[in-house]
This record gives C-alpha cells, structure tokens and sequence, in this order.
C-alpha cells in the first residue's frame, strides 16, 4: 500500500516498522511518546529515528526511499455512520434538560504518508491520505492544480516536490480538522443552553441550575469540563507534532550537507549556495503556510473552548450554589420537624414519668383516696411546669448565646458590687 514499486516488495525492517506504526496510529491505540531512538542498517551504519504520537519519519536513509507520516484525532458528533474502532474513545453525554436526547462523542483520525526519493530531480513519490471524517479527496483540492498552490502560498521544489505535497495534502486537511471541533463545540452549546432566554426563563433556569434527585447536573458539568480538557491537549498536541516534525525534517534534509552524498538531501545537487538557499526558503515559505493555518485555527479553537470552560465553571458554581441552599432549606425544615417533635415530647414526658411513678410498689397510700389523687395532681403539676420552665429557659439560651453572655456578666457585676457594698458596710457597724 505504501508503494507500488516491485523493489518494496521485501520492506526492510525499519520500513515494515513505519508501514506498520502508520496503520496502527489510524486504526489501533494511538502512538508513543515523542522519542528517539537507533539502530543499525545493512551497511553497518547507525540510523537516527525520530517518531512520535501524531507523526514518523526514518531520516537519513543511504539506499532507500524517504517516508514521512503525520496523524490528527479529534471528536466529531456526527457518528450516524460512525464504526467503532479499536482503541478509539466512544461514547455519549445526556442532555440534562431531555434524558431522551444524547449527545454521540467518537474519535476520529486523519493520517498522511509520503514515500518519496530522493536523489532526482525529478522525484517519484506516492502520498497516501486516510480518514473515516466523511471527506472526499476531491474536496481537499488537486495536486495539480497550480491555482491552489498559489492561494495558499506554496510551491513545489525539485526534488522536494514530495515533501510540498505531503506539506499540501496537511494544509487541505486543516479546514476538515478544525470544522469537526467546532461541530463538536456547537453540539456542547446547544447541550448547555445557556442563552439570555433561557436564564430569563425560570423553568429553564431551574434546569441548568438545580440540581435533582438523580444528580444529572453534578455528573454533566464535570463530564463537559473533562472533554474540553482533552480536546484543547488533542489540539495542541496536533500542533505540537506538526512543529516537532518541521523542524526535525529541516534539520535533517534541508541543512548543508557536511557528509558528501552519504546520506539524503533534498537540496540540489554540487557546491551552488544560491540554489540549495533557494530549495530551504522554498521549504520554509511551504511550511510556515502550514504551521501559520494550523495556529490560527488552533488558537481560535483553543480561545472558544477557554470561553466554554468558563460558561461550564460558573454554571457548575451556581449549581453547586444552588443546590448547597437547598440543602439548607430541607435541613431547616428537617430541624423544624425535630423541633415539634421534641416538643411534644417534653410535653408527654412529666406526665408519664410521674404517673409511671406513682404506680410503683414504692408508694404505699394509707390515707383516703382523694388524698392520693391531691398528691398525685400535685406532684405532676409542679414537675411538669418546672420541665417545661428549664425547657423554655435551653431553648432560649441556645437562641441567644452572646445575648445572654453579656446580660449574665451584667448581672454577676451587680451582684459583685452590692456583695461588696453590704460587706463593707456590715464592717462599718461592726466598728
């Protein structure tokens, strides 16, 4: 698939690792951590690699073609006809405001592959384009068509024709890349809801803002927050990798050659400076076209989901507000219940203990019965009226903490000061 050429037939091992790296990164878990590494190559020779989790190139090859590859994920909402993936995140967000309606999230990916040579002028190459984002080729403009190159300000060098293709081919890729973010985006706003009408709206406003039995609002702010999170370091990362590799590339096949023809160069051929300046500005005007679209519509993703991020955090604060207030109003409730029943419980309390009481063998009565009910009433009577005096006196001294601090210490002044009068006077008559 990566080349028709009969030579390839038998890939060597370096090059089977790319194709394979390059299938993976499309269809399996997504790559490693941006790294290199070494080996050594039939001529005995050491070979640098750089990879990385969006992009792979085998540089300096002495006998072979150049390959390069680069990879973007991003979320996209139209998952209709969206196949399930291996590796791939999947998987859908309740609208809190219709339980009925979710919102699908699955992964996408767009993968590029260039093999090219090296030593023509006139280089012979293959690019290779994948993606399952409904995109048709035709849509991300011709090769061939030198009105394109000239609206995006790129041109095709020599033996970097390849390199200006692959360099194409990522470019017609961005405007894709950046809409399935902002579908996604859209999708989370009209999720969100959080438009002037629907605060003005007090249903509505309920719905966004108080949270329920079920929780929906405590576990869809956090699940939005989450998302945002890694679609801005999915965002980045695919900027990250398209910069790492540039200057890996620069580094590699666009520098002066110190090393005669040891190793490949897309720079012409022989001591002429003009023409190799030539070649590295014309590489640099590709790529800084590239690297220049790809931030301005990264930055502008990365700045709307800053925004969204925001809206979430103060809907998730008033939630949290909210429903922190309510709490408190059940509670009080709940407190009011616990008041009536102690209540009537102190009420109950004196009459049953004394009647309890008076029923005990304990209490033998000789005299007449109407004595015994005197007593009886008697006793109930105070002790009831003393309950419910101390009672009264707790609930107030609890209400009234610092009031009745600063009475009692009144209180105990006067009397300090009248103990102290009536003592120094008693002193007085004593003499």
């Amino acid at each position: 698939m990566v080349s028709t050429d009969s030579d390839d037939d038998n890939l060597s091992q370096p090059r089977l690792q790319l194709v394979t790296y390059f299938l993976s990164q499309f269809e399996g878990k997504w790559g490693l951590n941006r790294r290199s590494w070494g080996s050594s190559d039939d001529k005995g020779g050491s070979e640098d690699r750089t990879w990385g989790g969006g992009f792979m190139a085998l540089p300096k090859p002495r006998t072979e073609d150049v390959l390069f590859q680069y990879h973007m994920r991003v979320f996209t909402t139209r998952s209709g006809r969206q196949r399930s993936c291996p590796g791939r995140a999947s998987g859908n967000l309740t609208d809190p405001s219709d339980v009925r309606r979710n919102l699908d999230i699955h992964e996408i990916r767009y993968s590029v592959g260039l093999k090219t040579t090296w030593e023509f002028d006139l280089p012979v190459f293959t690019l290779i384009t994948m993606t399952n984002a409904f995109t048709r080729l035709e849509d991300l403009g011709e090769l061939c068509d030198r009105d394109i190159w000239r609206a995006v300000n790129m041109r095709p060098s020599i033996r970097a024709t390849g390199v200006a293709a692959f360099a194409f081919r990522i470019r017609s890729l961005l405007p894709g890349w950046a809409d399935q973010w902002s579908r996604l985006l859209d999708q989370i706003d009209r999720v969100l809801s959080a438009d002037l009408a629907t605060i003005l709206d007090p249903a509505s406003r309920r719905e966004i803002m108080v949270d329920g039995s079920d929780l929906r609002l405590s576990e869809f702010y956090p699940a939005v927050l989450q998302i945002l999170r890694i679609a801005a370091d999915w965002i980045q990362e695919s900027m990250d990798d398209l910069r790492w590799m540039v200057d890996d590339m620069q580094r590699l096949y666009f520098s002066p050659n110190t090393d005669g023809d040891s190793f490949a160069t897309f720079l012409p051929s022989g001591l002429d400076v003009n023409s190799q300046d030539a070649a590295i500005a014309v590489f640099k005007q590709n790529w800084n076209s590239v690297k220049s679209h790809q931030q301005r519509l990264g930055k502008a993703l990365l700045a709307r989901i800053a925004r969204t991020q925001k809206q979430v955090e103060s809907l998730k604060d008033g939630m949290f507000n909210a429903t922190s207030v309510n709490e408190a109003k059940k509670s009080t409730q709940l407190n009011h219940y616990i008041f009536v029943f102690t209540v009537i419980t102190i009420i109950y309390l004196p009459l049953s203990f004394i009647s309890t009481l008076f029923t005990l063998e304990l209490f033998t009565w000789e005299d007449s019965r109407q004595v015994r009910s005197f007593q009886f009433a008697t006793t109930i009577t105070l002790v009831a009226i003393g309950t419910y005096v101390f009672s009264g006196f707790l609930v107030w001294f609890t209400q009234r903490p610092t009031a009745l601090g600063a009475e009692l210490r009144a209180h105990l002044e006067v009397f300090r000061r009248r103990m102290l009068g009536w003592s120094r006077r008693r002193g007085l008559g004593e003499n």
